[in-house]
């Protein structure tokens, strides 16, 4: 009998050793299987491309135009002289700030002086030959001599007309040296250019000196695409900032808005701006740097043009971050959303439908993305 029962109690303990190894078997099972999954999910979330992403904010777009020129002289006065006469003296140079009326170059003016005395002894000679003349004249009529009274007559009406010349160039040189013996500023400025030298004379055509009107202010041509020009209009003020006077600020105003002249396709995309500026400062020659911020309504919100996407229909859409629960916890991906655009600037478009406050679009991506991506947010406010 105790035989029996012992040989009875080994098949019950060994189905509990296998049922218990059973157990452990499918617990290692599952245990692995669990890690495998986590480990493949974690591979998985480290092959994601990053994003990143912003909330759609109100505000207003900033149009900012920004170039740099010469500043130079709005209007330039040019100073003749009408006469070839030698230079006596010449009293500025470049550079040299003149007051309207001031003495510029001087003449030497014996020659024209000279000239105007033996102009002045013609016309005593002539006028005594046409008194000679005249007593001919009434001599031929006392004698009836028809003849010599025509020729007499001709004589008379020769004679008046030779002394009429030398009358206008006797008064022309007399005004000139009234006039151009000493030429002066026409007007308040800065001397930008002077072609006299004592001794010599002016080349013909030439300005004996140039001299940059303050009067006028001083100017600057600033080229800009068109698409920033158009935020610009004339009579508007604008801030000039002159880097070579530890970034002094000049203020200006536009008073052209142009084409530039140069041809071409390329020109039609570009404006040039003209910018005045009255500063006793300037002398020209400075560089100007232009700067002009225009602020514009944005719409119900921007959004930095980055994110903006064009489909294929020709409209435009953007990538909104939104998340769900996984497996193992939240996940994140891309979802499309169809907007309506408006006006930009440099960094944001303006949406006018198709977002709201809450959502969070995606700015940029650590790889290419598109609608349904699974991604990893780097910032997800």
């Amino acid at each position: 009998m105790q035989t029996t029962a012992a040989h009875e109690a080994v098949p019950a303990a060994d189905n509990a050793a296998r049922k218990k190894a059973a157990r452990r078997w499918m617990a290692l099972a599952t245990g692995g299987l669990l890690l495998l999954t986590l480990f493949s999910n974690t591979i998985l979330t480290f092959s994601l491309p990053t994003v990143s992403a912003e909330r759609p904010k109100p505000g207003m777009l900033e149009h900012v135009i920004t170039g740099s020129a010469r500043i130079e002289a709005a209007e330039t006065a040019d100073v003749f002289s009408e006469v070839s006469w030698f230079v006596n003296e010449v009293f500025v140079k470049a550079g040299d700030k003149v007051e309207a009326g001031q003495p510029l170059v001087s003449f030497k003016t014996d020659t024209a002086a000279d000239s105007i005395r033996d102009l002045q002894d013609q016309h005593r000679q002539k006028e005594l030959n046409l008194k000679k003349t005249q007593d001919a004249y009434i001599d031929a009529r006392m004698k009836g001599d028809d003849k010599e009274v025509k020729d007499a007559a001709r004589q008379i009406e020769s004679a008046k007309l030779e002394l009429q010349m030398l009358e206008r160039k006797i008064a022309q040189l007399r005004r000139q040296l009234d006039t151009q013996s000493v030429l002066k500023a026409p007007a308040s400025g800065i001397v930008a250019e002077v072609n006299a030298q004592a001794g010599g004379i002016i080349p013909a055509g030439k300005a004996a000196v140039r001299i940059k009107d303050r009067s006028k202010g001083f100017s600057m041509t600033v080229p800009v695409a068109e698409s920033k020009a158009k935020y610009a209009s004339v009579g508007e003020a604008a801030e000039v900032i002159v880097p070579s006077w530890q970034n002094a600020r000049l203020k200006g105003t536009i008073t052209e808005i142009r084409y530039p002249e140069s041809a071409g396709p390329a020109a039609l995309e570009k404006k040039e701006i003209v910018v005045t500026m009255y500063d006793d400062r300037l002398i020209g020659g400075e560089t100007g740097e232009l700067s002009i911020t225009k602020k514009e309504p944005g719409g119900a919100f921007l959004v930095p043009s980055e994110a903006i996407r064009q489909s294929d229909g020709g409209g435009y859409y953007v990538l909104v971050l939104k998340e769900r629960k996984g497996p193992l916890g939240t996940e994140y991906y891309a979802e499309k959303a169809e907007i309506q655009t408006g006006s930009s600037d440099d960094t944001n478009t303006a949406v006018q439908s198709g977002l709201r406050p809450t959502d969070r679009v995606i700015v940029s991506a650590s790889k290419p993305i598109d609608e349904g991506s699974r991604v990893i947010a780097e910032t997800a406010e």
